[in-house]
């Protein structure tokens, strides 16, 4: 299952935040070392500055209800990442709108990867980025990505294209990016799933319209021919 958690319905959702945040530690800080300062030392939870109220969560979360993978969005109309943590990766412009939104912290368990595939969770995360995408009409994305995401999105039929050369930080090569959100690419990632064997499927409607949690089926679970993402406006 894929859950969408934003200010609107974080009350009751909170848990897969911390989860998230769980998982970001054991992948940032504890297996790759990332220097994070205080967000660093908070007892196995990984936060920073920009976890405001604004941003948004994407996270897939396995039969048990726990989060496995995920991603985090930010406005690219407030602080965000590349602009005001690496400014020097863009050697152009950084693209910024209501419509323009920055991926961050995109990780993916790496038991769950293991036993499912880091590819099968990769490609999840960015099919349900250019669903969410689409249906918040939002325009394209940026980011601060290893060199590995270029491999991913370009395997996948994304359009991207880097807003400066990569750098080496820490042993590893980074690049900001700036990629494309549309129907067409949406529908080259869901070819990638079937020919993996994994079948896309349709949104479902929240069993509990009150709880505000947007959702939907991950592929495999269901057959449709068009998946749509549903989500579950506050009342």
């Amino acid at each position: 299952m894929i859950r969408i958690i934003t200010n609107a319905n974080i009350a009751v959702n909170a848990h897969y935040v911390t989860d998230f945040a769980r998982l970001r530690h054991r992948v940032f800080v504890e297996r790759l070392g990332w220097d994070l300062g205080d967000s660093a030392n908070t007892k196995g939870f990984e936060y920073d500055r920009f976890d405001t109220s604004d941003a948004i969560y994407i996270v897939v979360c396995n039969a048990d209800d726990e989060v496995i993978a995920g991603v985090r969005l930010l406005k690219t109309t407030q602080p965000f990442v590349l602009s005001d943590c690496f400014p020097g990766l863009a050697e152009e412009a950084i693209p910024v709108s209501e419509k323009v939104w920055e991926v961050t912290r995109f990780v993916v368990d790496p038991e769950a990867a293991r036993n499912l595939g880091a590819h099968v969770l990769n490609t999840q995360l960015v099919w349900a980025l250019q669903s969410y995408g689409l249906m918040a009409g939002f325009s394209s994305f940026v980011s601060v990505s290893y060199a590995g995401m270029e491999r991913l999105l370009g395997g996948l039929g994304c359009r991207f294209r880097r807003l400066g050369s990569p750098r080496t930080m820490e042993g590893r090569r980074v690049v900001a990016l700036h990629f494309e959100i549309g129907q067409d690419i949406l529908e080259c990632v869901e070819e990638r799933l079937y020919a993996r064997g994994a079948q896309v499927t349709a949104a479902a409607h929240p069993a509990n319209q009150a709880q505000h949690n947007a959702l939907f089926p991950l592929p495999g679970q269901v057959v449709r021919q068009v998946p749509q993402m549903e989500y579950a406006t506050a009342s």
